[in-house]
């Protein structure tokens, strides 16, 4: 099936409105849009519904727009006025997307769209109700990309929010800062004049685009046959070496992790091996903080070309926290990063299931009824796809609401803590200390339909505490805990009159067996 086609200027009049100078926008009023889209409010508008405009000026020349209603357009961008009744506004964006604007953009210095640019625009026009079919379609697959690239974007937040509720308190305690040099074995930095060893295959060449956010960034990867030397035995990196930018770009850091093969840094990178005080993943994300980051930078004295050398690295501030609490965030962090890498799977197969679909609707491939849009959109939503199970919000990462009956789960269980690193470290469970979870569990695996008061822990549990987490009973945290799981809602303990000993006693509700 083909589609008439019709040009730009018979279904709509571009025009360019008047220029409204950024010191008369106001705080509030109506949405302005110039050539970045919203700029800003105005106390008058000049359009009163939703009109398509494209940007006519700048460095972002031929960027679409659909404005809201009651909006002012201003001269950077060109309003497609008078838009006929037989074309979709939605449908006339994505087939403009579609085409793009580089054949009518001119001016090199100041790019621009004019009128008479846009006359030699030509669209595919198919009846009204299948534009509004394919829009529908585009628009779905659009808003699924959206969500993918806001949840991987939530899962950055959630790691950086997960160090400061675990590690924040002690970031202003300066009197606990360390030098990084007193935790470093073994300190080196990355080759230089590798490009005559570049390869299409071969070892890993990282360079500081590799490098970022605690984690070795593969997309833009080079390869080398590394020369048979003592620099080669150098620069060659570890499981668990932490990699930092000691040029341009300061400060960038990541962790090289398990299984990642036979590897080399460039002379902009540091390789650090720390002892075993630090777990590498925690000082990662300790630099990539704004009091670790800021640190580094004012180690940097060069004000013509950023670096920094061996001294400067050694210098480095740092605040340890107990191995057991790095090791929990290097868990979650584990973890988080595997959700993250299927997230941008995700969003890679729907960026591509996009493009094909375009590609389809406007090249006459798409044929469209209403039993075929609704079809397509079934596939949009299927496992073929693949798209459903990627829908899920990162909140419940940290806050599951649908609770479960733990009454014969153990805390390993619940927390999928790994065998290996339980049978490692016998000691592991002291890593959730600071989990609501981890005292709920004590109680409901001791004292399920039993009575008690705070005597009663102490008794049941100093024993778990001294030998097993080198620390005394604390009464004032089971104080926090016992009023904390009193006050919930629904709580988790309620309190009763014991007849026999004629004292108020602690009773678990049914609430404490779940989590």
């Amino acid at each position: 099936m083909s589609f008439k086609t019709v040009k730009l200027l018979d279904i709509s009049k571009p025009k360019q409105w008047k220029n409204l100078p950024s010191s008369e926008l106001t705080q509030e009023g109506y949405f302005v849009y110039g050539a970045n889209g919203i700029i800003g409010k105005y106390t008058e508008y000049n359009h009163e519904f939703p009109t398509l405009v494209i940007t006519c000026r700048g460095a972002t020349c031929g960027s679409l727009h659909i404005t809201k209603p009651k909006s002012y357009i201003n001269s950077n961008a060109m309003a497609l006025d008078n838009l006929s009744d037989d074309v979709n506004i939605k449908y006339l964006y994505y087939s403009l997307f579609n085409r793009g604007f580089k054949d009518v953009i001119t001016g090199s210095a100041q790019p621009q769209i004019t009128r008479e640019g846009l006359s030699k625009i030509k669209i595919p026009l198919p009846p009204l109700q299948d534009q509004i079919r394919i829009a529908e379609i585009l628009t779905q697959a659009e808003n699924l990309i959206t969500q993918r690239k806001e949840s991987i974007l939530l899962l950055d937040e959630l790691l950086k929010s997960t160090f400061l509720e675990m590690f924040g308190d002690k970031l202003e305690e300066t009197s606990q800062l360390e030098h990084l040099g007193d935790n470093i074995s073994y300190l080196t930095s990355g080759s230089r004049g590798w490009a005559k060893h570049y390869s299409d295959s071969g070892a890993k060449f990282l360079r500081i685009q590799n490098i970022g956010g605690g984690i070795i960034r593969t997309d833009n990867l080079i390869f080398v046959n590394p020369p048979n030397s003592a620099e080669t035995g150098r620069t060659r990196v570890k499981e668990g070496d932490l990699i930092i930018s000691i040029t341009a770009d300061l400060g960038r850091t990541s962790v090289v992790p398990k299984n990642f093969g036979e590897a080399y840094i460039n002379q902009h990178l540091a390789l650090i091996r720390l002892n075993e005080n630090i777990n590498p993943i925690y000082a990662a994300y300790f630099y990539n903080m704004p009091f670790g980051n800021n640190a580094i930078q004012k180690k940097n004295r060069s004000a013509v070309k950023a670096g920094l050398n061996f001294n400067d690295i050694r210098s480095f501030p740092i605040i340890i926290p107990k191995m057991i609490r790095q090791n929990q965030f290097a868990l979650i962090v584990e973890k988080i990063e595997t959700l993250k890498t299927d997230y941008q799977a995700s969003l890679k197969e729907l960026e591509n299931m996009y493009g094909v679909l375009s590609q389809k609707a406007f090249k006459y491939e798409l044929q469209i009824d209403i039993k075929k849009s609704d079809k397509i959109t079934k596939e949009l939503n299927s496992e073929d796809f693949n798209i459903e199970k990627y829908i899920i919000e990162v909140e419940e990462l940290k806050n599951n609401k649908d609770k479960r009956d733990v009454t014969n789960m153990t805390f390993a269980e619940y927390v999928d803590f790994p065998e290996e690193y339980q049978e490692k470290d016998e000691k592991w469970i002291f890593m959730f200390l600071g989990q609501d979870e981890f005292y709920q569990f004590l109680l409901k695996d001791s004292f399920k339909n039993i009575p008690f008061n705070l005597e009663d822990l102490e008794n049941r549990f100093h024993n778990f505490f001294y030998h097993g987490g080198d620390m005394d009973f604390d009464n004032e945290k089971w104080k926090q805990i016992i009023f904390k799981f009193l006050e919930a809602n629904p709580p988790l303990i309620e309190q009763i009159f014991d007849q026999d000993e004629k004292i108020i006693k602690l009773k678990l509700t049914d609430e404490a067996f779940k989590a």
